[in-house]
């Protein structure tokens, strides 16, 4: 599954699927001390709060995740960290362009950058989502 960014502007943009519904809202305020906020965007009008960063410029950012409903420090969004899921159990390891399955090599999301199509076709920025294999 793909979610396609609605802007180059990924700290400020709407996902959405291949069909153009619109599934996600990534807000963000504030310049120094801001906030960014993941909303979900419910079937029946009814939205939800899935994951809050917390940016900071002088100690470490935090990443709140409601599946999780901890709240993780994150030293340098360039370095990888780990962090666990408390649904499944299993530890993941994300960094800023992808997120896979700690101790595998399966890719479970990543970040594709939007193409100009000078090198390669034309697309806007999205989030390539590994389907779930149970």
């Amino acid at each position: 599954m793909c979610l396609t960014f609605s802007t180059n502007n990924y700290l400020n943009s709407i996902l959405s699927n291949d069909q153009g519904q619109q599934l996600y809202t990534i807000s963000t305020s504030g310049c120094f001390n801001s906030k960014t906020t993941i909303t979900k965007h419910g079937q029946n009008g009814d939205d939800d709060i899935i994951g809050v960063i917390t940016w900071h410029m002088f100690e470490d950012t935090t990443l709140w995740l409601k599946a999780t409903s901890s709240e993780v420090a994150v030293k340098s969004l360039l370095q990888s960290k780990l962090f666990s899921s408390s649904p499944d159990s299993k530890t993941y390891v994300w960094n800023i362009w992808k997120t896979n399955l700690q101790g595998t090599n399966l890719q479970l999301v990543k970040y594709h950058k939007c193409n100009m199509g000078i090198m390669s076709p034309l697309h806007p920025p999205y989030l390539e989502i590994s389907p779930l294999k149970k």
